[in-house]
């Protein structure tokens, strides 16, 4: 199944169960304050915290993924350009500048890491549209990206997740779950589950009560 979706500036060219395929295309714009530059993204984005590196600025975007199945990335930058203009160094309020060039910054294109155990799914990729060579800046322009997803089982969204489906990039999938399934994923997943009870006393409760 083809799907042609533009979200921000991210077309989503092929959407299903096994794979997701992106499309980014960078569109910047330089500001500058004085005799400082930064590189911004026109979807947002956040500059390097890091004191040091120049001020170039990434995005990020979240996916949804099958529980408990892995993930694999792959990307290819289509075309690429340079500036010449040098960006200014990320400096933090107090600090003293002790260099006048930034440090080299080059960064992985597209980078992806799974979130923190869930019942449902998901990840965060990075794209790096900027890298620094310590003279001038290249612009990664066009970026094909592949996620493939291997085994685990799609798991439908609830709460929040269901309520902002547009935080991620591909559409929910996957069959709903009764509460007792989530609790065991819970459990797997080493979170925990509040328990209420009216009378005092010292109880055991073994996986069996859950």
């Amino acid at each position: 199944m083809i799907i042609f979706c533009l979200l921000s500036l991210i077309t989503v060219l092929s959407d299903t169960p096994d794979s997701l395929i992106l499309k980014y295309s960078t569109e910047y714009e330089k500001n500058r304050v004085g005799d400082k530059v930064r590189y911004d993204l026109k979807d947002g984005g956040a500059l390097p915290e890091e004191s040091g590196l120049p001020a170039l600025a990434s995005v990020k975007k979240r996916i949804l993924t099958p529980v408990k199945g892995r993930i694999e990335l792959r990307y290819v930058v289509l075309s690429t350009h340079t500036e010449t203009e040098t960006p200014t160094i990320i400096q933090h309020y107090g600090e003293n500048e002790t260099r006048k060039v930034p440090e080299r910054y080059t960064p992985l294109p597209v980078t992806i890491s799974e979130n923190r155990s869930s019942p449902h799914g998901n990840a965060t990729i990075t794209i790096n549209p900027f890298s620094f060579d310590g003279r001038n800046v290249k612009v990664r322009k066009d970026i094909l990206i592949k996620v493939y997803f291997y085994g685990g089982k799609w798991i439908s969204p609830r709460g929040y997740q269901r309520r902002n489906s547009h935080l991620f990039l591909n559409k929910i999938r996957g069959e709903k779950i009764r509460t007792s399934s989530i609790q065991k994923l819970r459990q797997e997943a080493f979170l925990y589950a509040k328990i209420k009870t009216t009378m005092e006393g010292l109880y055991e409760i073994t996986p069996a009560d859950l």
